[in-house]
């Protein structure tokens, strides 16, 4: 397959899972809430981090795409990569393989904050929800630091599976309690 192929199959992909992802996304931000009693909970054979920081570095980088989503974040030139190709066309996200930025590392969780903060993005959410054929439209990408430059509607995906990977390592946590 040819990389302007591959593109063109990712930017597909991508545009149809679109109309259902902010669904997916306040079902993930319900989650967070429903495991706010969980926050303590720590099992180092699954994850270094308590179920609490595992929610609060959720709510971070989806607070930060949220920025990308509505446009106010710098656009780049350059193009998605063959890693960000693969975890959007495959929708997986191995576990351990990549490291948050800082501004993503949560050093406590703010729980007592998640409840404004979540009604705050799904206000935000509702936004982009509201304009997505200018989102689907939109030709600029902005900078994932392993990824490369995704489109808005790219970044949509990856929110929606970030939110997927740490809810499936926190069920793990709260499974191997």
């Amino acid at each position: 397959m040819t990389r302007q192929a591959a593109d063109a199959r990712l930017a597909a992909s991508a545009e149809a899972a679109v109309d259902k992802t902010i669904e997916a996304i306040n079902a993930g931000l319900d989650l967070i809430l429903g495991w706010a009693d969980r926050a303590e909970v720590c099992v180092p054979a699954v994850s270094a981090w308590s179920v609490g920081l595992q929610l609060e570095h959720a709510l971070l980088v989806s607070e930060g795409i949220a920025s990308i989503l509505e446009g106010r974040a710098p656009a780049t030139d350059t193009g998605i990569n063959m890693i960000g190709r693969i975890v959007l066309v495959t929708s997986l996200v191995p576990r351990g393989k990549g490291q948050a930025p800082d501004a993503f590392r949560p050093e406590a969780p703010r729980i007592d904050s998640h409840p404004q903060r979540i009604a705050a993005l799904r206000e935000r959410l509702a936004a982009v929800d509201a304009d997505l054929p200018a989102l689907r439209a939109d030709p600029r990408r902005f900078a994932h630091p392993a990824f490369g430059g995704l489109t808005r509607s790219q970044w949509l995906k990856l929110m929606r599976l970030q939110q997927d990977h740490h809810a499936a390592i926190v069920r793990d946590i709260l499974a191997k309690q």
